[in-house]
């Protein structure tokens, strides 16, 4: 029995070290989509009632395998409204162009109380399966932020209702 125990000890730890590396995720790289990569950004504000602002990314050129982890997205302010609820929402669709027919991911309430660019680091990763991702932002009365064409957005969209 003692003869046994020492092989058996030893294909246990193989067995251990191998299941362990096996739950590593493997890591591919960051890819940042922005819609302010450029040095024409001008200021937008909100005015009137809380608004919805979203910008539409189309993964497609970027050859990318799905599905894909979304962990943090990012916005460039130029004044927050400390204390004013702010809600971060992505949406995916299949089509791009409108948001009209996108599904909801995933909807997280943030904290923005300074101006430059804040970035969010999701609850949890959301995983992407469609190739068109939709960020946004309901931003409250007063909010101003900074934003640009010349960025890899391939659309904003604005309303005043869900």
């Amino acid at each position: 029995m003692r003869k046994m125990f020492k092989p058996l000890l030893c294909i246990f730890i193989a067995l251990l070290i191998a299941f362990s590396l096996a739950s590593i995720p493997s890591f591919t790289g960051d890819l940042i989509l922005t819609n302010n990569s450029g040095s024409e950004s001008g200021v937008f504000y909100i005015s009137g009632e809380q608004t919805l602002v979203m910008n539409g990314f189309d993964l497609t050129p970027l050859g990318l395998q799905f599905p894909l982890a979304l962990d943090a997205v990012s916005i460039s302010v130029n004044r927050a409204v400390p204390g004013a609820p702010v809600t971060m929402v992505i949406y995916e669709e299949a089509n791009g162009g409108s948001p009209v027919d996108a599904t909801l991911t995933h909807q997280q309430p943030v904290s923005i109380t300074s101006s430059g660019v804040r970035r969010i680091v999701l609850n949890e990763a959301v995983l992407i399966n469609q190739p068109v991702i939709w960020v946004g932002f309901y931003l409250p009365v007063d909010f101003r932020f900074n934003a640009d064409t010349s960025g890899s957005s391939v659309l904003t969209y604005w309303a005043w209702s869900a």
